[in-house]
């Protein structure tokens, strides 16, 4: 009603008798009333049509954000679980073992955290994931009881129902605790899916609404500014389009318009939320697939792009390949020189590997320190041969942590798609397998996946389940092979060897069991047991022989080494027993050294201090430099088997092992050969000025009586002269 009056009174206020510049002046006046108000009739409902599209968006913006905030909230609650879980399980499982009261407060700091985290099932959103936690809480209170029990020493038939000693139904039971944690955090991370997925659709449907609130409004505009010009058509026609593509889950579209400022401006509006909804569904797709250390893929989208590969690739030529990467003595410098080394280690692998992959390969984080890539379009094994190298060169260099140099290597696994083999998860497992059968060889290596690793795996699980029961059962048993004077053939020492007495298969050789101990942490119990069975072996000869003149060496692993309890178990391992320190010579390689050269060299030096003599074993196969030498508190020095070897071989010049018999005399200290077999090769060594050797020329290891009777032996032999 406004409107037309104002056009009516126009339209009177100007004379019908015109000249035709009052004409022009006529046209004019009309043509910008008629503008102006078609200008109030288009911006009004505009307007309110932007007002509802932007409520609408809001509502969806809040709803990502919200999701974002929520998935990492339960991704650090169920991560800071699994942590706490797996401390509780390390500490319980050695205070069983040990029965130490240091390990029973280091279990209960985690283990009451614990149960606060688990206290209540209902910070997660969904059933499922508060039925999850109320079974991890189940399995959690029964391990507890196990350990209680124990602890209490109440009597209770703590193996009924399980099969197994109470050590292994602690551990069974706080292992199904750990596995709860970790399906819960996979049912979030298919939850996070879910959600994302539903969340776009809700963002769609606001789009249309927002949109189709936006069309009818420019459509009422439309018909109340009766005279609008034309040139509205088009935008409205670009809008629709717009409002179609983006309704589709296309937010990177974008509205063009050239047309009036107004209509510019809806546009821009438009633009500028669908900007901000795609970098909100960006970031959460980052957050929900990436791994939030390195900033790589994770498994997830790992297997995803694996899968896509494969299907691409499918009936061709060319085949895709799945590396599984995993850091040598990762762990070591996680516990020896803390977790922030650890973290700082692992960015810089990621960013090493990155570069020295082709811009097409996927490389992604499975895991603590296990990395997966995915090449596309591999022709053969060499293409993914290749690869691997390259990869584990990028490890050749020392890595900076916490101001030191740390050396370490990497295993690596390869498995290469086949007609059996199409899915992601399953080339991920068999290229696992590869890596898990490179680190039972030696390490730093790499393996292609072959049929009969399934096998291996088997027997591997077998083999670990047994060793973990071996101490308890008294299947480890100790032999000693002595270290003879090379000119008198008396001995002077004699070296504990480690042995497995399994039952069904006799004595395991340690090659099969040694790696898979250091592996998995066993190694630790298992040479703190060998400690102390061989400091009480020496403390008997010594009363045998009656004077402390036959000192026992025992190796240490590069585990062992670094662990934060080792320097107590030495110590503890010579009071109980009664051994002097002099009695005791503890042999380190060059590799256990190196991997955290100050961390070792502090702690031996502690330990030198106390008496206790240090060997440096394998001389001349690791990494050793002069520096090195006259850093650590090494006494004796042992020249490797290899070098001992090959004093016989043809046309060989023994000038290594005359260098290191100088080197050794140089820096005072003492020295031997290992592995001698010949008499020429002990011929040899005297030559050279070697004084001290051990080998099969001399005596294989034996048991602990058949070397007593060596050394009662001697001394009748000596009582006699």
């Amino acid at each position: 009603m406004r409107l037309r009056g104002y056009r009516h009174e126009t339209d009177l206020s100007i004379p019908h008798a015109m000249t035709r510049d009052g004409g022009e002046g006529r046209f004019a006046l009309s043509l910008r009333g008629r503008l102006l108000a078609a200008a109030l009739v288009v911006m009004i409902p505009l307007l309110l049509g932007a007002g509802v599209c932007l409520a609408l968006l809001s509502h969806t913006s809040g709803s990502y954000a919200a999701l974002a905030r929520e998935v990492a909230r339960e991704e650090q609650e169920s991560v800071s679980v699994l942590q706490r879980i797996n401390a509780a399980q390390q500490a319980g499982s050695r205070y069983m073992e040990g029965g130490d009261v240091r390990d029973l407060i280091a279990y209960q700091g985690p283990a009451s955290e614990v149960d606060g985290k688990l206290a209540s099932p209902y910070s997660y959103d969904t059933e499922v994931e508060r039925r999850g936690v109320v079974a991890i809480r189940a399995a959690w209170k029964a391990a507890k009881r196990r350990l209680d029990a124990y602890r209490l020493k109440t009597g209770q038939d703590l193996t009924r129902g399980t099969g197994s000693d109470p050590e292994d139904a602690f551990q069974i039971e706080a292992d199904a605790a750990a596995a709860g944690v970790e399906r819960l955090m996979a049912d979030s991370e298919a939850e996070v899916r879910a959600d994302l997925a539903e969340t776009e659709r809700l963002a769609r449907l606001n789009w249309a609404l927002g949109l189709a609130t936006v069309a009818i409004a420019l459509l009422l505009a439309g018909l109340l500014a009766n005279r609008v010009s034309k040139t509205l058509v088009r935008p409205l026609h670009e809008l629709a389009r717009a409002a179609r593509s983006l309704g589709n889950g296309h937010l990177e579209d974008r509205v063009s318009i050239r047309s009036t400022k107004e209509l510019n401006e809806v546009a821009g509006t438009f633009n500028a939320m669908a900007k901000a909804l795609q970098g909100q569904r960006e970031e959460l797709e980052r957050h929900a697939f990436a791994d939030a250390l390195t900033g790589l893929p994770n498994r997830a989208l790992f297997e995803d792009r694996a899968r896509h590969a494969i299907g691409r690739l499918a009936g061709g030529h060319e085949r895709v390949a799945v590396l599984v990467l995993d850091i040598d003595g990762f762990k070591l410098v996680n516990d020896g020189l803390g977790r922030a080394a650890g973290d700082a280690l692992l960015m810089q692998a990621a960013e090493r590997m990155s570069v020295a992959l082709r811009p097409s390969d996927t490389i992604a984080r499975l895991g603590s320190d296990e990395f997966g890539v995915l090449l596309e379009s591999v022709r053969g094994l060499d293409d993914a041969l290749g690869a691997s190298e390259r990869l584990r060169d990028a490890f050749d260099s020392p890595f900076i942590l916490e101001g030191s140099e740390v050396l370490v290597t990497a295993s690596v696994g390869i498995a290469l798609s086949t007609e059996d083999a199409r899915e992601g998860a399953e080339l991920l497992r068999r290229a696992g397998l590869a890596m898990h059968r490179i680190k039972g060889r030696g390490r730093n290596a790499s393996e292609f996946f072959d049929p009969g690793m399934d096998d291996q795996a088997a027997e591997r699980l077998t083999t670990l389940n047994a060793l973990r029961r071996a101490i308890d059962r008294g299947e480890l048993v100790v032999h000693y092979q002595p270290i003879v004077d090379l000119n008198t053939g008396e001995m002077r020492a004699a070296e504990a060897l480690l042995r497995w007495d399994r039952p069904g298969r006799g004595l395991v050789p340690p090659l099969e069991f040694i790696p898979l101990a250091e592996e998995t942490g066993l190694i630790v119990s298992m040479g703190a047991w060998v400690l102390n069975a061989a400091c009480a072996e020496a403390k008997l000869w010594e009363e045998l022989a009656g004077r402390a003149d036959i000192p026992v060496t025992v190796n240490v692993s590069a585990r062992q080494l670094l662990d934060e309890q080792f320097e107590a178990t030495v110590a503890e391992a010579l009071r109980s027993t009664g051994l002097s320190p002099e009695g005791l010579i503890l042999e380190v390689t060059e590799s256990s050294v190196i991997q955290s050269i100050d961390v070792a060299i502090a702690k031996l030096d502690r330990i030198s201090a106390t008496g206790v003599r240090i060997a440096l074993d394998d001389f001349g196969e690791g990494y050793s430099s002069l520096s090195h030498l006259r850093e650590l508190p090494i006494d004796i020095l042992k020249i490797a088997r290899p070098f001992v070897r090959e004093l016989t071989e043809a046309d060989h010049d023994p000038a290594l092992v005359r260098g290191i018999v100088e080197l050794a005399r140089s820096l005072g200290l003492r020295l031997v050969a290992e592995g001698i077999e010949l008499p020429e090769q002990q011929e040899i060594l005297l030559g050279l000025d070697c004084p001290l050797g051990q080998g099969f020329l001399f005596a294989r290891p034996m048991e602990s009586t058949q070397l007593r009777a060596r050394i009662g032996e001697r001394r009748a032999t000596q009582a006699a002269g």
